[in-house]
């Protein structure tokens, strides 16, 4: 049975038992599939509607109830969706507005959509699918000391958020694993508790106060250059964390002593993994690499290694 004919099917119930009447859900339904585009569609109940593909571009859905659509494909560039509900919506590469003020996200699908730029405001993607999504430059936040945008468990693995703002974001068991956030800038009320960041790209980011209390283990986080003082440290698990002398850590952390593993020239390398590593411009030179992993990591003319060292022969990338 195809999405449109249980959609039907599922009005049809409802009307049976008294739920709501017919008309209630299937105007705003035919409205929404075959003339969405700039409809004023607030308020509508649109509860597994079945709209992959549709026009939805300029209307106003403030308020809507799209709990578990299908919106795959769907275009809602410049869509009014404050208020809007999308629980556990499909929107795997829709073309989303970039204004997200107060929508529930919660367990929808929104891997292939491009979310950079985006302003998301006080809004739930606890539970989302974000896995590889493009963040970049979003601004994700809320008002007050307290966490009010919430990503929860939601899974964020591959996602690019450098350049991001990420204030007031409660992270708590998120799936960080792999993902860009370079230069991403947290804020001081952020949550990373419990959050995976496994292989995360943390170059450059500006944790300062940022609670990172029962994140456990961070193997592989390459935190060069970022910024940690004043940021709770005190039960992560640093065995394996890259940094550098640019990355700055709260006052009498000792980073060596938690296993962090500091890189640059001289650096005691042996069996370190800088497997995927950006390692463009670094200077390596005197630096131990008997028995580091060093598959995929980049580098290029400016990159300085030790002397005899085979960088190809030993698996990394020429840029």
């Amino acid at each position: 049975m195809t999405g449109r004919r249980l959609f039907l099917v599922a009005v049809l119930v409802a009307a049976c038992f008294g739920v709501i009447p017919v008309a209630v859900r299937l105007k705003p339904y035919f409205i929404a599939r075959y003339r969405g585009k700039g409809a004023d569609l607030r308020g509508a109940i649109l509860i597994r509607a079945p709209l992959a593909g549709r026009d939805l571009s300029r209307a106003n859905l403030e308020g809507a109830n799209l709990r578990y659509a299908d919106l795959r494909r769907a275009n809602l560039s410049g869509v009014n969706l404050e208020g809007a509900s999308f629980f556990g919506a499909d929107l795997r590469k829709s073309s989303m507005q970039l204004l997200l003020i107060g929508v529930d996200l919660r367990e929808a699908d929104l891997r292939g959509t491009d979310l950079s730029c985006a302003i998301i405001r006080d809004s739930d993607l606890s539970g989302a699918n974000l896995a590889g999504v493009d963040l970049e430059e979003a601004f994700v936040m809320g008002w007050g000391a307290q966490p009010s945008p919430k990503m929860r468990g939601t899974n964020l693995a591959g996602a690019n958020l450098s350049d991001a703002t990420l204030s007031g974001t409660d992270f708590t068991g998120a799936n960080l694993q792999n993902a860009n956030l370079f230069s991403a800038n947290f804020g001081p009320y952020d949550i990373q508790r419990f959050a995976v960041m496994r292989d995360a790209d943390l170059r450059g980011a500006s944790c300062r106060e940022t609670d990172f209390s029962g994140s456990g283990d961070l193997p592989g986080v390459d935190m060069r250059g970022a910024n940690l003082e004043g940021t709770d440290l005190s039960t992560a698990r640093f065995e394996g964390t890259i940094y550098d002398n640019s990355t700055r850590w709260p006052e009498g952390f000792d980073p060596k002593a938690a296993g962090a593993v500091w890189i640059g020239p001289n650096a005691d390398l042996h069996r370190a993994n800088l497997r995927r590593l950006d390692l463009r411009g670094v200077d390596l030179t005197g630096a131990d690499l008997t028995k580091a992993k060093v598959e995929y990591a980049r580098y290029d003319d400016t990159t300085r290694w030790p002397a005899g060292f085979d960088a190809e022969s030993a698996g990394a990338v020429r840029e």
